[in-house]
């Protein structure tokens, strides 16, 4: 497989692997088991492609398959693999930041450390315990806007600032609480 290949079926597998994903809050558990067998199906296939032309960078394939093989991986329900091929991607980042976005590199490494249970590094995900959303955990928070701006990531108020211009009010005051517990301090609106 070359990389042109790569590229066409990447943007293939991105299709299928967005899918089912609208509709996962109200589909019900039929909708996910679909999407959790593309997924299997998609790993397996991005497996092949990273080994034919290696982890499929932006120089290798363009943005948006990169961007599509993010997915994928971020998407898997293999830990395991999507960690080691998250590793992979990391090293390809750090060597020339021209072949990973950093911006979903920084997304899918929050999400990798959610599902393993550990603090994100870059507070990009919410999460709704039931209470209401709220900012996940973050690792050393105190170095967050260094680790954003080192991404391409806008700064974490701007973000909460449009993120609490879209949530409803009763997740609002759930994602505030979250903010003074993380940082000891009030959130300037």
């Amino acid at each position: 497989m070359n990389n042109k290949q790569a590229a066409k079926k990447l943007l293939e597998l991105k299709e299928l692997d967005q899918q089912y994903r609208s509709e996962w809050i109200t589909g019900g558990p039929e909708i996910r088991l679909l999407q959790e067998e593309i997924d299997k199906k998609n790993l397996i296939e991005l497996l092949s492609i990273v080994e034919s032309i290696g982890w499929p960078t932006i120089p290798k394939v363009g943005e948006e398959a990169a961007y599509a093989a993010i997915l994928i991986a971020q998407h898997s329900r293999d830990i395991d693999t999507s960690v080691k091929l998250l590793e992979m991607a990391k090293k390809l980042f750090d060597e020339d930041k021209s072949n990973i976005d950093g911006k979903r590199l920084a997304n899918w490494i929050d999400a990798m450390n959610m599902q393993r249970g550990i603090p994100q590094i870059y507070g990009q995900y919410f999460l709704d315990r039931g209470e209401g959303y709220e900012i996940y955990e973050i690792e050393k928070p105190e170095e967050l806007a260094k680790r954003r701006e080192e991404m391409g990531l806008e700064t974490l108020e701007e973000r909460l600032h449009r993120v609490l211009s879209e949530y409803p009010p009763e997740h609002k005051i759930t994602i505030l609480k979250s903010y003074k517990r993380i940082f000891g301090k009030e959130f300037k609106k």
